[in-house]
C-alpha cells in the first residue's frame, strides 16, 4: 500500500465515521470537498491499479453525499499517473520484462554453442573419410651407454622464509539514516511538493502537513512524527520502516488533522521527526487564536 493511498484511505474512513449519508453540516462539507480535491491530485502518485480503483470508489461515494446535501461536487476523475516520478508497479506473480541486452547475450551464447557443434561434426566427418590408419613397424635405434654422473656436494643455502602480512580491508559503511529538507504546509501535491508552506497559519486551519526528505533508511528502525501544542502532545504517527514500500531514499509526509467538525486550536506547535528514538529534525509553527470581531 502506497503512503499517499494510505493517508487518503484514513481520511475517507474519518469522513464515514463523521456521518456520510446523514446530515451534512458545514464542517463535514468542507472536509469532504478537501478530500475529493486531494484524492484527485493523489492519482498522480498512486501507481497500483487496485488502489486507484478503490480511490475512485471513495470519491464517488463522498461526491454522492455532497450531491444529496445540495452541494457542488468537485471533479471526480483521478489525475493520470506521473510515470517519470511514480512508475507503475509490476503485478504480483508476473516476472519483470527481460531487458534488451539480456536477449543480445542469449543470442551470442547460442551462436557460440552452434559454432562449436558444427566444428565437432566437421572433424568427425574428416576422420571417418580418411579410413583406418596403416600400422608402421617399430625401428630399432642403438642407444650409446650413458656416463654415470658423480655427485658433487653442495653447501646448504639459507632459504628466506616468507612472512605473511595481514592487510586490513576497509568495509564500506552505509550512509546513516536521516530526515532533512523539512517544510510545514497546508497541503501536498501529487508530486510530493508542499503547498502553501509557512510557519504562521490562520485560526480556521484544519489540517497541517510536515513534508520531509529521507535517505539511508533500512528495514526495521521505528520512525515517528510527534506533534505538540504549547508543550503537550496532540498527535503522533509512528511505525517500523519498510524499504519494500517506501524505499531507502525519497520524500514522505505526515499530517495533523483537527478533531471532527473543529479547527486546530490556536497556539505554538512543534513537530519532531525521529528515527530509532533519535531526533532528526524539529519545526515550530503557530496557529493564530480566533479573535472576536469588534462590534
Amino acid at each position: 500500500m502506497s503512503g499517499v493511498f494510505e493517508t487518503l484511505q484514513e481520511r475517507y474512513r474519518e469522513l464515514v465515521e463523521r456521518g456520510v449519508g446523514g446530515a451534512a453540516d458545514e464542517a463535514f462539507v468542507d472536509a469532504a470537498r478537501a478530500f475529493l480535491i486531494d484524492a484527485r491530485r493523489g492519482g498522480a502518485a498512486v501507481a497500483d491499479a487496485g488502489e486507484r480503483s478503490q480511490l475512485r470508489a471513495y470519491m464517488r461515494f463522498v461526491g454522492l453525499a455532497l450531491h444529496r446535501a445540495g452541494q457542488d461536487v468537485p471533479e471526480l476523475e483521478l489525475l493520470p499517473l506521473d510515470r517519470e516520478r511514480w512508475p507503475a508497479a509490476v503485478p504480483a506473480g508476473q516476472p519483470p520484462p527481460v531487458p534488451w541486452w539480456a536477449w543480445v547475450l542469449i543470442g551470442a551464447a547460442a551462436f557460440v554453442v552452434l559454432a562449436g557443434l558444427v566444428a565437432v561434426a566437421g572433424y568427425a566427418a574428416g576422420v571417418l573419410a580418411a579410413g583406418p590408419a596403416t600400422p608402421v613397424p617399430p625401428t630399432a635405434t642403438a642407444v650409446p651407454p650413458t656416463p654415470t654422473a658423480t655427485a658433487t656436494p653442495i653447501p646448504p643455502t639459507e632459504t628466506p622464509t616468507a612472512t605473511a602480512t595481514a592487510t586490513a580491508t576497509a568495509t564500506p559503511t552505509p550512509p546513516a539514516a536521516a530526515f532533512d529538507n523539512v517544510a510545514i504546509a497546508l497541503g501536498v501535491d501529487g508530486a510530493g511538493e508542499p503547498l502553501l508552506a509557512g510557519d504562521v497559519f490562520d485560526w480556521n486551519t484544519k489540517t497541517v502537513y510536515v513534508v520531509f526528505d529521507y535517505a539511508g533508511m533500512q528495514d526495521g528502525p521505528e520512525w515517528s512524527a510527534v506533534w505538540t501544542r504549547n508543550g503537550a502532545e496532540v498527535g503522533r504517527e509512528a511505525g517500523m520502516w519498510d524499504v519494500a514500500r517506501y524505499g531507502a531514499a525519497g520524500r514522505r509526509w505526515a499530517v495533523l488533522v483537527a478533531p471532527a467538525g473543529d479547527v486546530l486550536y490556536g497556539g505554538e506547535y512543534v513537530v519532531t521527526l525521529a528515527i530509532g528514538g533519535e531526533v532528526q529534525a524539529e519545526r515550530a509553527f503557530r496557529v493564530q487564536y480566533y479573535v472576536t470581531p469588534a462590534p
